[in-house]
């Protein structure tokens, strides 16, 4: 089980991560930031958290340059539930610090995403890696997607993901 500090990090990077990642609940796609479910995780880590462990997670998010997605699910969980944070914890993620990376995932686009994630990564390998994932998606995963279970109907169901990728792009241009 992770530290209470470090659970609220995940809570809070988790969150920033779906702003362009689907998920799926009860078998429906969905897609989205603001779930209630996480930003009331969110909610009870902090509220529960000791001095102790909010410093170690303020230490941490600066650290991993983390501050801005971390204050803007705090702020966010605020909003909705009302959120008791403590003293100064806004104002330790919000002051002027060196550049974050990770906050431009707050206000980018899809492409964007994207294009953040390709930079992030450390080898032309692994960026191939995340573009041939999202171009071909492992089988599996088409199979389930389609509901279907026939491995011959893969070559159409590709390119069915294919021609509807490049019509909604076409369409959010």
């Amino acid at each position: 089980m992770p530290a209470p500090g470090d659970a609220l990090l995940l809570a809070c990077m988790h969150r920033v991560h779906h702003f362009h990642s689907p998920y799926r609940v009860e078998g429906v796609p969905g897609r989205g930031v603001d779930r209630l479910i996480w930003l009331y995780d969110i909610h009870l880590l902090l509220e529960a958290m000791s001095p102790a462990a909010l410093d170690g997670f303020l230490r941490s998010a600066e650290h991993k340059g983390l501050r801005a997605i971390c204050a803007d699910g705090i702020q966010t969980a605020r909003r909705c539930f009302g959120t008791r944070v403590p003293s100064g914890t806004l104002e330790r993620l919000q002051r002027a610090g060196p550049r974050e990376a990770c906050a431009a995932h707050l206000r980018s686009g899809r492409i964007r995403h994207l294009l953040i994630e390709l930079q992030s990564l450390e080898s032309w390998r692994k960026r191939w890696g995340l573009i041939r994932e999202h171009l071909l998606p492992p089988a599996d995963y088409m199979l389930a997607r389609y509901a279907t279970g026939n491995r011959a109907w893969l070559p159409m169901l590709y390119v069915r993901r294919g021609i509807l990728g490049a019509w909604k792009r076409m369409l959010s241009a």
